[in-house]
């Protein structure tokens, strides 16, 4: 549901722009939505080399726009002059870098992850990679280095520009004021070229989530038609299209009803992020205290001590989530974690089987833990036939 929710806002994002650079009614705003979600769905069912190098082409091409934003804007940044928040005229100082309470710190704090959502979606690409042990660590190092480098340019050159923070932080293009200011333009052409960002972020959330679909079809956790993939092109249609009517249904309800009081819909999908960040970190403690001897080809140099210290930071952001969330959103998160606890013991556990991907992944670490026991709640999972092996 995080995967799905965050496509889901970058299309309604990329709506939006496209409404206020169109000038158009705000009624054509679901026909945006469906031929963005078309555009995604068609390119990903494509697959094969047309889709990594249209992944390749987005990604690159956004980056390069936002390296040109930083490097085109930064002559124009004042950091004294613009970054500094308003203060009330009471208050006695008069230029502030930071204020408000601990309460206003962690109401913040979420937001901040917003700068690496997605990036968990990396060990996705194991099987299409050719050597997912030595890639995918390699790809991940990579893609946090680029993040913290960009984030941390980002909000100090779009804070020193003209017109400043005080108004910069209720944009829903923030760079566009760079662009204007660079290739002196009006506001709607400046946020043509914020879309491409945009709509690279959907579509790499698109492959988060078909992949997890499918995966979870494949394993028996959610119905197995999720897990068919198309005949010729071998991609997940199904998943694709279950995951674009999820989104576009929760797009039209928004659209048709106004959002409750206090609502978030990006909080709530936030609590997602902090449970698949957990499920990451426990697992690389559970495969380092259980498999020690397993061959790495990549060894985090942060060890156990580093996945504590990353569980501790979500921790805190998930609990600032859920102890600050004031809309019905958080029980209604809760309602659904329970649901699926009960549908996973009542019915997913009796039925639960390796994918093809756990297979060729996870059997040697199974193999080796079994040298010790078999869990009794793994004892009914279909292992790989001597052929397979």
């Amino acid at each position: 549901y995080q995967s799905m929710f965050y496509t889901m806002l970058c299309v309604l994002v990329m709506g939006l722009l496209i409404q206020v650079s169109t000038e158009t009614d705000k009624k054509w705003a679901p026909l945006w939505w469906f031929i963005i979600y078309a555009s995604y769905i068609l390119m990903h069912t494509i697959g094969g080399k047309w889709y990594w190098r249209t992944m390749k082409t987005l990604s690159l091409g956004s980056l390069a726009l936002l390296l040109m934003y930083l490097l085109g804007s930064i002559r124009f940044a004042n950091l004294s002059e613009y970054a500094p928040l308003d203060v009330s005229d009471k208050d006695p100082i008069a230029n502030v870098w930071f204020h408000g309470t601990a309460l206003e710190f962690f109401q913040a704090l979420p937001i901040a992850c917003w700068f690496f959502l997605g990036v968990e979606s990396l060990n996705l690409a194991s099987h299409d990679a050719v050597d997912p042990k030595r890639d995918v660590p390699r790809a991940y190092i990579s893609s946090i280095s680029t993040l913290c480098c960009t984030s941390f340019a980002t909000i100090l050159v779009a804070c020193s520009i003209p017109p400043g923070i005080n108004i910069v932080q209720f944009m829903i293009s923030p760079l566009s004021f760079g662009y204007m200011l660079m290739f002196d333009i009006d506001l709607k052409k400046a946020i043509w070229l914020s879309m491409p960002a945009i709509y690279t972020s959907g579509f790499g959330f698109t492959y988060y989530y078909s992949s997890q679909v499918r995966a979870m079809g494949k394993s028996g956790l959610a119905n197995s038609w999720l897990g068919y993939d198309a005949p010729y092109f071998n991609t997940p249609v199904p998943a694709l299209i279950f995951g674009a009517v999820v989104g576009y249904a929760v797009g039209l309800r928004y659209h048709f009803y106004p959002a409750l009081q206090h609502e978030s819909i990006f909080g709530v999908g936030l609590l997602g992020a902090m449970l698949t960040y957990f499920s990451q970190f426990i697992s690389f403690v559970a495969f380092r205290w259980y498999y020690p001897t397993i061959k790495r080809q990549f060894v985090s140099p942060l060890g156990i001590a580093g996945a504590i210290y990353g569980t501790m930071v979500f921790a805190i952001i998930f609990v600032a989530i859920a102890g600050l969330e004031k809309s019905i959103g958080i029980i209604a998160f809760a309602i659904y974690v329970a649901l699926l606890l009960i549908y996973y013991y009542l019915v997913v556990i009796k039925r639960q089987t390796f994918s093809e991907e756990e297979k060729t992944v996870l059997f040697k670490a199974y193999l080796m833990k079994s040298t010790y026991y078999i869990p009794v709640s793994y004892t009914h999972l279909t292992l790989p036939t001597n052929r397979e092996v």
